[in-house]
Order: structure tokens, then C-alpha cells, then sequence
């Protein structure tokens, strides 16, 4: 199945930032053979909890309704995988 928002030979990438001269500070090529946009948007999540130290709280900005439902819905069965990933690091 294709994502209708994409295009064969598109490619993704994914940026997070803290602050200014932070070393968190992210820009990076999505790492996935699912180029897409809603993939994009959970791994960045992933990503940002990564880079953090597990004991700081961490609050995630994002106007992105497909995170936020993917998160919250129990049913969701898009991108499981990447929801399943998030969930494994907020535990630790």
C-alpha cells in the first residue's frame, strides 16, 4: 500500500529541538524503508524520548492530531510498531 501523501522516490526527515545550542538538537534522514509522514511524525517522538535522560520529565509539543491519537487510542493499528516502541521508553 502506498501513503497517498508520498511519492516513490520521496524521502522523510525528522527534527527536535530543545533549545538553542542544546546538544539534544536533532536533524536527521528517517531510518525506514516507510517514507512517510505519519511514520516520520511517531519516530521523531522516539527519538526525542532517546536523547533525553530518562529522569527528566519531558513534555512533547506537537500539532500533529495522527500522534496524539495514535498514542491515546487503545484500537490503533497504524504504525503499532513505533506506538509500541514509544510506550517501551516511557516505561524504563
Amino acid at each position: 500500500m502506498i501513503d497517498p501523501h508520498s511519492s516513490l522516490n520521496s524521502t522523510a526527515g525528522i527534527g527536535v529541538f530543545f533549545a538553542n545550542d542544546n546538544s539534544c538538537n536533532l536533524s536527521e534522514h528517517l531510518p525506514s524503508p516507510q517514507q512517510t509522514n505519519n511514520h516520520a511524525k511517531l519516530y521523531v517522538v522516539i527519538r526525542a524520548l532517546e536523547v533525553t535522560a530518562s529522569h527528566l520529565d519531558l513534555l512533547i509539543n506537537t500539532d500533529s492530531i495522527y500522534v496524539i491519537q495514535s498514542y491515546n487510542m487503545y484500537s490503533f493499528k497504524d504504525n503499532c510498531d513505533l506506538v509500541n516502541q514509544i510506550n517501551k521508553i516511557i516505561q524504563m
